[in-house]
């Protein structure tokens, strides 16, 4: 778990959400992911903007997953949305996702008051891992939402293989960490969308 405190709200993100949709097709073969979906608000948001596509929400909390199946059976039930409780993406299908999103996952609350170092609360390093596995479960040429985060996308090694679509400042107080998990400075972090590059070509 790297988010212990479950905020959300509904339609938290329209500009990341518009641009989403304005690169990706709707359809029932698009898929995407919801990455630390909490109760649902992020994955029922989504529906308002991509109607048909299949969406995953996936969290640690089985409390928090247990809600959302019940908010989304009070909805009438949806065949193209599922919840499901999940500690990792390195246990989802490589290449299966058109569009992830990961919003306010990679962060903790015990550093809105920017200690010096991030550690033990949340590690540049374990980080590292998901947002190479969250890398790897898109297709080429699919969307990856980040925001809200203690680092920066762009540090991350996975990171080269993706163009920048949408960026603009986070909240001039929020505090952001390094690699070696020390603290940079506030006002660093940036929201993104980002597009994962083909490789065609590259290869051998």
């Amino acid at each position: 778990m790297f988010q212990p405190d479950a905020v959300t709200s509904p339609n938290r993100y329209p500009r990341i959400f518009a641009a989403a949709r304005e690169c990706l097709p709707d359809g029932p073969a698009i898929r995407l992911l919801s990455f630390g979906c909490a109760d649902g608000d992020e994955v029922f948001s989504l529906r308002a903007y991509f109607p048909t596509a299949q969406i995953r929400g996936i969290d640690i909390s089985a409390r928090n997953i247990r809600r959302a199946v019940r908010r989304l059976s009070a909805r009438g039930g949806d065949a193209r949305v599922e919840f499901v409780r999940g500690h990792s993406a390195t246990c989802l299908e490589r290449g299966t996702y058109d569009g992830v999103f990961a919003m306010a996952v990679f962060r903790h609350s015990d550093l809105d008051w920017a200690a010096e170092s991030s550690e033990p609360s949340i590690r540049f390093a374990d980080v590292a891992v998901e947002v190479q596995a969250l890398a790897d479960v898109l297709r080429e040429g699919g969307v990856f939402a980040f925001r809200n985060s203690h680092f920066r996308f762009t540090d991350f090694p996975s990171s080269t293989a993706f163009e920048c679509l949408v960026a603009s400042p986070e909240r001039p107080d929020a505090p952001v960490y390094g690699p070696d998990n020390r603290l940079i400075g506030l006002g660093g972090q940036v929201e993104g969308l980002w597009r994962k590059r083909s490789t065609e070509g590259v290869r051998d």
